[in-house]
C-alpha cells in the first residue's frame, strides 16, 4: 500500500514548487518591463539622432528632469535592485518553507519582488517588505536537516546532583532505545556551569531524527522525552531543582 504521509508530502512539495515558479515568473516579468522601458528610451534617443534631430539642445532640460526623477524614484530603484539580489542570488527561501523571523514561525505563502507573504500558525497573513527581510536574520527551518532541544536545571551542589545526573542519563538513554526512529545521535546530560549560591547547572540535550518543520512529530517526541525526564526527577528523593528558562523558552518549577 502507498504511504499516505509520504504521498501527501510529495504532492505538497509539487504544489509549493509550482507556486515558486509562478512567483518567479511574475518577478521576471516585472523586471522585463522595467528593463524594456530603459532600452526603449535609449533607442528612442538613437532614433532621433538618426533622423537628424538635435537632442543636445534640450539636454539641460532633460538632465534637470532626470535629476528630479532621481530624487523621486531613486530609493525605489535601489530597493528593487536589493530585492532582486536577495531573491535570485541569496535565495534564502522558497514558497512553502518554514521560516523563523524575529522569534516567530511563519510559512512562506507568496514571494513578490517588493514583499513576501508569510502565514502564521494561526492562519494570519503577514506582509513583510523584502527590504526588511534583507536586514533580519532569517532561519529556514525547512532546509535545516535536524533539530535539537534542551532543558536546563539548577541543582544544589552535592551528592544529590551527581545522582540526578546519572539517573537522567540512564532515563534518556532508555527512552532513546525505545524510540529509535525519533532521535538521532546520543543524548547529552552534563553539568555546564556553577551558579551562586551553591548551585550547579545541569543540561539535557537531545536531537530529533527529522527536520524542524515536522511539528506533529516533534511535538509527540518532545512530549515523550519531557515526560520521561519529569518522571525521573519525581522519583528522586531529597532533590531540589529549578527549571531554567533558556532561549528556546521554558518556565520554572521546583521540588523539595
Amino acid at each position: 500500500m502507498c504511504d499516505r504521509p509520504l504521498l501527501f508530502a510529495y504532492l505538497q512539495e509539487r504544489k509549493n514548487m509550482a507556486a515558486s515558479l509562478k512567483d518567479t515568473d511574475s518577478i521576471v516579468k516585472t523586471l522585463e518591463f522595467g528593463i524594456g522601458f530603459v532600452f526603449h528610451f535609449i533607442f528612442a534617443a538613437c532614433y532621433l539622432l538618426v533622423w537628424g534631430l538635435d537632442i543636445l539642445k534640450g539636454f539641460s532640460t532633460f538632465s534637470a528632469t532626470v535629476l528630479a526623477l532621481t530624487f523621486v524614484f531613486g530609493n525605489s530603484v535601489r530597493q528593487i535592485y536589493e530585492s532582486m539580489l536577495f531573491l535570485f542570488v541569496e535565495h534564502a527561501f522558497d514558497v512553502g518553507d518554514l521560516l523563523e523571523v524575529e522569534g516567530l514561525s511563519y510559512r512562506v505563502k507568496k514571494i513578490d519582488l517588493m514583499y513576501t507573504v508569510l502565514v502564521k500558525g494561526s492562519g494570519e497573513r503577514v506582509y513583510y517588505p523584502t527590504t526588511r527581510l534583507i536586514t533580519l536574520p532569517v532561519t529556514n527551518l525547512t532546509r535545516s536537516s535536524t533539530k535539537s532541544d534542551k532543558v536546563m536545571f539548577n541543582l544544589d551542589i552535592g551528592a544529590a546532583s551527581m545522582k540526578a545526573r546519572e539517573a537522567l542519563l540512564d532515563c534518556v538513554k532508555c527512552h532513546y532505545d525505545e524510540n529509535e526512529s525519533d532521535f538521532n545521535t546520543c543524548p547529552s546530560v552534563n553539568f555546564i556551569n556553577l551558579m551562586d549560591p551553591f548551585k550547579v547547572q545541569l543540561q539535557v540535550v537531545w536531537t530529533y531524527n527529522f527536520g524542524a518543520d515536522e511539528f506533529k512529530r516533534i511535538s509527540t517526541a518532545r512530549t515523550g522525552i519531557i515526560t520521561a525526564i519529569n518522571d525521573c526527577l519525581a522519583s528522586l528523593d531529597c532533590l531540589q531543582y529549578t527549571l531554567v528558562k533558556n532561549t528556546d523558552g521554558g518556565g520554572s518549577s521546583s521540588k523539595a
